[in-house]
């Protein structure tokens, strides 16, 4: 008997492979007239499976095992499509879902071997967005490190950032800007109010005490 992990699936001879109704993709095997599992369609047809070949244990083991790693790789690679994720969010993702150790590792092997997980580029696209939309560096390198990026990367990315005029360089003015954009309707309201939401605003986004000073005296100073 193979462990499937609700239940056992016994050997037999297959008397039926059937596509799913409600997802063809996948395929019913049933061994000896009863249902015993099923598989991505994909999986079936590499494995060559037909009507009338016996599976002893060691074959079922193996087609579940494949059968696992396809669904690892399925869910990652969905995973992936909204946006680039660290090598530790895709880890994390596929853990939740409660894949051996071993498959994890295996296709985040496989995603980085095709080049769809890398955690500089990963790193330095989040840092480039996040500074752009007036995050300071001490809270993006803080996100970085919540995703698993080492702080030697993140501080290198910085560093050229910074070197070479990118986003991070934001001068007050940058910054008071995006403040009056963002805070049009209530600083003809409510200053006051207006002013300390920006502050709450800017230090969430990691800037420190005497900059947020700085350019909220900027963004208010043509109210009157």
């Amino acid at each position: 008997m193979v462990e499937t992990g609700e239940s056992k699936v016994g050997c037999g001879r297959i008397t039926s492979l059937e596509a799913q109704k409600r997802r063809p993709h996948r395929v019913n095997v049933h061994l000896d007239g009863v249902y015993a599992f099923s598989l991505e369609a994909s999986v079936a047809l590499s494995a060559g499976l037909r009507c009338g070949d016996p599976l002893d244990e060691a074959a079922v083991s193996a087609l579940l095992r494949q059968e696992e790693h396809e669904s690892a790789r399925a869910r990652a690679l969905r995973f992936l499509v909204t946006r680039e994720r660290s090598r530790f969010e895709v880890q994390s993702r596929l853990e939740k879902y409660g894949y051996e150790p071993s498959v994890v590792d295996g296709v985040v092997a496989w995603l980085m071997d095709l080049g769809y997980v890398e955690d500089a580029r990963f790193a330095r696209l989040y840092w480039h967005e996040k500074a752009a939309g007036g995050w300071g560096p001490a809270r993006i390198a803080a996100e970085l490190l919540q995703r698993g990026i080492p702080r030697e990367l993140t501080a290198a990315i910085m560093e050229e950032d910074l070197e070479g005029g990118g986003p991070s360089r934001c001068d007050d003015a940058d910054l008071a800007a995006l403040v009056r954009r963002r805070f049009r309707c209530d600083r003809t309201r409510d200053p006051a109010g207006a002013r300390r939401r920006a502050h709450a605003f800017l230090a969430r986004r990691g800037h420190g005490w005497e900059r947020i000073e700085r350019v909220l005296e900027l963004a208010f100073a043509t109210d009157g």
